[in-house]
C-alpha cells in the first residue's frame, strides 16, 4: 500500500513526509525515522501492518523527496525537522521509531519533548568514538559501498535494481520482495541516487564522533525504550552493528531497555523482509498499546 506524500515547511524549504493510514484517529501516531542512506520507503513493509495508528515517516534532509533541502545537516537539524512534522500533525501521543541513524534522531527528540515511547531498530546505540584515527579514511572504510553507490550514474532503472539484487543483504538471504523494490526504485532520481553524499558524511560524523550522541541517550532514564537488533550488518556480515558488549554498556545507563535479538536478520531485512518485519510491527503495536493505558 503506497503512502500519501505531503510537504511540511522546515528551514530551507519543504520536507517530504509519507503518511500511511491517514484517516485513522490521531490518538496515537508512529513517527518513523529512517537511517543514513535511506528514505521513508525503508518502512514500506512495516507501515501497512500498523493499520490501527497513523504512521508518519519523513524523508530526512538530503534524502529522497527532501534531497533538495540545503545543509547544514547533522542530528540536531534532523531532530528540528522531525519536530516540525510532529507539530504539523499534533498527535495526542507519539511513539518514535528509528532505524539505524534514525535512532539517534529519536533520542535527540525524546530528550526535549513529551514522546511517550521509543523503539530503536538496529540503531541508537553507538560505541565510543575511536581515538587518533583518520576520520575521512574511517568514514570511507565504514561506508565504502554506500558512498560508491551514491557516486555512480546507472544505465537504467533495471541496472540499479540489479545492483541491489546483488547486494549481500538481499542476495545472501534470498529476500527480494515488493517492499525492497519500492525502496530501491524510490531512491533513484533519473539515473543517480537521491541521497546526498555530503549529508551522509556530516550525519555519520555527528553520530559517531560527537560525544553528545551517547550523552543524550544515557540521559533518557525515564523513557520506555524497546530495542530490536539484527544478527547481520549492512553487508549481512557478523557481527552486526550492535553486539552484546555494546548493549551491556548501554544497560548500565538505561536499565529499562527491553531488547530482542533477531537471528538470521540483517540491517536491511529487519524492516524490509520477514522475520524482521513481524518483529518490528509487534514492537510498535505493543508500544502503541502501552501509551494508551490509563496513567500514560
Amino acid at each position: 500500500m503506497a503512502p500519501d506524500l505531503v510537504e511540511v515547511p522546515v528551514k530551507g524549504g519543504p520536507l517530504t513526509v509519507a503518511i500511511w493510514n491517514a484517516g485513522v484517529s490521531p490518538e496515537v501516531a508512529v513517527i518513523a525515522i529512517h537511517g543514513l542512506t535511506m528514505s521513508h520507503r525503508i518502512w514500506s513493509a512495516v507501515a501497512p501492518q500498523c493499520g490501527d495508528v497513523t504512521f508518519i515517516a519523513p524523508d530526512l534532509r538530503g534524502r529522497g523527496g527532501s534531497s533538495g533541502l540545503p545543509g547544514p545537516y547533522g542530528l540536531a537539524r534532523h531532530a528540528e525537522d522531525v519536530q516540525a512534522v510532529i507539530d504539523a500533525f499534533q498527535p495526542r501521543r507519539t511513539v518514535l521509531v528509528g532505524h539505524a541513524m534514525g535512532g539517534y534522531v529519536c533520542e535527540r527528540l525524546a530528550s526535549g519533548s513529551t514522546v511517550a515511547e521509543v523503539v530503536l531498530v538496529d540503531g541508537g546505540l553507538t560505541p565510543a568514538a575511536p581515538v587518533g584515527v583518520d576520520i575521512d579514511g574511517y568514514i570511507d572504510r565504514f561506508l565504502g559501498p554506500a558512498l560508491r553507490r551514491l557516486g555512480r550514474t546507472y544505465a537504467s532503472r533495471e541496472d540499479y535494481r540489479a545492483y541491489w539484487r546483488r547486494h549481500p543483504a538481499f542476495a545472501e538471504t534470498n529476500t527480494w520482495n515488493a517492499a525492497i523494490e519500492s525502496f530501491v526504485d524510490y531512491d533513484l532520481d533519473g539515473l543517480v541516487s537521491r541521497t546526498v553524499e555530503q549529508a551522509v558524511r556530516e550525519d555519520f560524523l555527528d553520530g559517531r564522533f560527537d560525544a553528545a550522541t551517547r550523552e543524550i541517550a544515557f540521559g533518557l532514564t525515564d523513557l520506555p525504550i524497546t530495542l530490536l537488533w539484527a544478527e547481520g550488518g549492512l553487508l549481512n556480515q557478523r557481527p552486526g552493528l550492535i553486539n552484546q558488549a555494546l548493549l551491556d554498556e548501554y544497560r548500565t545507563h538505561l536499565p529499562q531497555i527491553r531488547e530482542t535479538f533477531l537471528p538470521a536478520v540483517n540491517h536491511y531485512t529487519i524492516t524490509l523482509a520477514e522475520p524482521g518485519v513481524s518483529a518490528v510491527v509487534h514492537a510498535l503495536r505493543t508500544a502503541c498499546r502501552n501509551v494508551t493505558q490509563p496513567g500514560r
